[in-house]
């Protein structure tokens, strides 16, 4: 840690002196183990207002499980029938999305709510389907083969799994909607090569503008004040924060954005230097980089952030990866 600190003292620094903004390193965020589930591995990937977080993490047989953590206290959300599970979302009322493997070894999208867990289904009633994205209103995002066995954007909603749609005769898939129900994805499309982030709205989806010079991007995550974050770019993409008033880079440098609260604050991951590969992971907010502690060997992903501020992710130490969640000092 001290050497991290020392480091980020003097990237603080040089960004100054360059004008390209700021980053901080600090005792701003304690760092959590949330622990596993009796195996080597765990990752957190979303984290609600009430402090649960949910992921996948490796049980003491080897297998991948869902789980959902709370007050300190890991619990193994099961599977459909299959051998394996893993969450990807998390509304404030406690319901959990994802996606498990059935007794036929096909995957499928999953509503976990009250112990129970729920096949979702497909947009044939055959084939895969992973849902990745729940609001507070119960509406599901992900996606789903369809019957020419592409991969299609879905929304589900009391019982029913809608197909969002494609571009440009390609794929699609949904990753967050807001509790408007605005949903954000990305859509490879077939006739350019390329993947680009979408916003799909009342029944029709757009292409979402790019950073200047890049052709390609992706969108992660989406707001209830409409703020969608991701990354513009190829093989280096830089995090952005695209709104009604336009699209801005939060970075010159490689990076992404995972998540955006309601507060506008976003995390994800910076990579300064091309040199060195190291990657930091950031919180945000109003044009500075808070860098969250890292366990151990320096890796780690920030994947979701609550509206009070609390982040969950994973680090990788001695060799293990466990899910984390960091807490703002003022949370302790």
């Amino acid at each position: 840690m001290r050497n991290l600190i020392r480091g980020c003292s003097l990237l603080m620094a040089v960004l100054i002196a360059l004008g390209l903004g700021t980053a901080q390193a600090s005792n701003e965020y304690r760092l959590i183990d949330l622990g596993t589930l009796g195996g080597r591995e765990s990752h957190a990937y979303a984290i609600n207002d009430r402090g649960q977080v949910v992921g996948d993490a490796i049980t003491a047989t080897g297998a991948s499980h869902a789980f959902l953590w709370h007050k300190g206290v890991m619990t193994d959300l099961g599977t459909l029938g299959g051998t394996g599970s893993a969450a990807r979302a998390i509304n404030n009322r406690g319901q959990v999305v994802g996606l498990s493997t059935i007794a036929t070894g096909e995957v499928r999208a999953f509503l976990w709510d009250k112990g129970v867990m729920t096949d979702l289904g497909t947009l044939t009633g055959v084939g895969n389907s992973v849902a990745q994205g729940i609001n507070n209103r119960g509406q599901v995002v992900g996606w789903s083969n369809t019957a020419t066995d592409a991969g299609h954007a879905f929304l589900w909603e009391k019982g029913h799994m809608i197909d969002l749609g494609a571009l440009d005769d390609g794929n699609s898939s949904a990753s967050a909607i807001n509790d408007d129900g605005s949903v954000v994805g990305s859509a490879w499309l077939a006739n350019q090569d390329v993947n680009r982030a979408f916003l799909w709205k009342n029944g029709v989806m757009t292409l979402l503008d790019l950073l200047p010079g890049d052709s390609e991007g992706g969108a992660s995550s989406i707001n209830n004040r409409s703020q969608v974050v991701g990354g513009s770019g190829g093989s280096i993409p830089r995090a952005f924060v695209s709104s009604a008033k336009g699209i801005i880079s939060l970075t010159t440098e490689q990076s992404w954005a995972n998540d955006i609260n309601d507060r506008s604050q976003v995390v994800g991951r910076w990579v300064p230097s091309a040199s060195t590969g190291t990657t930091y992971l950031c919180v945000w907010y109003k044009g500075k980089c808070s860098i969250l502690p890292i366990a151990g060997d320096l890796y780690g992903e920030a994947m979701s952030i609550n509206n009070h501020g609390l982040v969950a992710g994973w680090t990788l130490n001695a060799g293990q990866i466990h899910a984390v969640l960091w807490m703002p000092s003022h949370e302790s």
